[in-house]
């Protein structure tokens, strides 16, 4: 098929502008991995992947929220946070909408091979027609035109997750007393 080059441009602008863009990768993700991961270091995004979407982008990757079942925690409040979000491969149905339980109130670029899936669930601000894979090439190459080196992440997701950690270590001791 044929990328819609106007709304893939569109999508880099947005993605640009954002000051806290977020990636979201669901299943239909799996064949535009190597891009997607690409897209993550240019552009210093962090990502939140579905269960069927978890391993796209290294679980120890430090932009990386896809931490095990953490990752709901942590997703969720990064979904919140984001003004713009990328969502490849994702169909927001029920296991994912229950992370929709809170507002998002960001942008939703939303990229899927379905034009009926895209904003069934949640309205989408730019929607792209496309294979991901095709998609996710079309981004990175339109980035490599961009000057993005200044780009910092937002979020520190290391950081985030080893706070996730101390409060889960702090708690555990009643818990574990409570299994003996």
């Amino acid at each position: 098929g044929v990328l819609p080059v106007g709304d893939v441009c569109r999508a880099v602008d947005a993605l640009m502008e954002a000051s806290r863009p977020l990636l979201l990768v669901g299943g239909g993700a799996w064949r535009a991995a190597e891009s997607l991961q690409e897209l993550v270091q240019r552009l210093s995004i962090p990502v939140v992947m579905t269960s069927s979407g978890k391993g796209i982008v290294p679980e120890d990757h430090p932009l990386s929220l896809g931490d095990g079942w953490m990752a709901h925690q942590l997703g969720r409040e990064a979904l919140e946070q984001a003004d713009a979000i990328l969502a490849i491969g994702v169909r927001f149905g029920p296991l994912t909408t229950s992370w929709w339980t809170r507002r998002i109130s960001g942008a939703l670029i939303h990229v899927d091979i379905d034009p009926s899936e895209i904003g069934k669930h949640l309205p989408a601000s730019i929607g792209i027609v496309g294979d991901a894979k095709q998609v996710a090439e079309a981004l990175v190459l339109q980035f490599l035109e961009r000057d993005v080196r200044s780009r910092r992440p937002w979020l520190d997701v290391i950081a985030v997750r080893e706070r996730r950690r101390a409060a889960i270590r702090a708690r555990a001791p009643e818990a574990v007393a409570t299994l003996e």
